[in-house]
């Protein structure tokens, strides 16, 4: 959509002004564009303890289970019929699934974590082997 719209002012701009400046407005704007996907885009840090995904942090242990969800779904558990209380962050243009993070922990307000990444099968299995370990480590 927005290389649509960058390409059309870019041809534009060429028409009018000479297709140096056309050339210019695409290279800005696809510099623009790139630059704003990239800085609103979430880190997701996650070590031995925690896993961080902006500028929200969870406790391993707080961890009940983590499941793989595909866009249908995504829609449905943001759908008319979602609990309002799911902790959300999502990329739509980055990911086509997403990771649904269970928690247990009945002092966190949010009962589950709903993000996307470009990787959820690494993110999963990522999570799975945290988990393991620090289960590991209580026994």
């Amino acid at each position: 959509m927005i290389e649509g719209l960058i390409g059309l002012l870019a041809w534009a701009y060429g028409i009018a002004l000479g297709g140096v400046v056309g050339a210019g407005i695409a290279l800005v704007g696809t510099g623009a564009a790139i630059a704003i996907v990239r800085l609103s885009s979430p880190l997701i840090v996650l070590t031995s303890s925690r896993l961080q995904v902006g500028q929200a942090t969870l406790p391993i242990e707080a961890i009940a289970a983590v499941q793989s969800v595909s866009r249908p779904g995504i829609a449905e558990l943001r759908g008319p019929h979602a609990d309002a209380r799911l902790y959300v962050e999502l990329r739509p243009w980055a990911a086509r699934e997403a990771i649904l993070i269970a928690i247990d922990d009945p002092s966190d307000p949010h009962p589950a974590w709903l993000v996307t990444t470009r990787h959820p099968d690494r993110l999963q299995a990522a999570l799975a082997a945290t988990m393991s370990t620090n289960k590991g480590d209580l026994l």
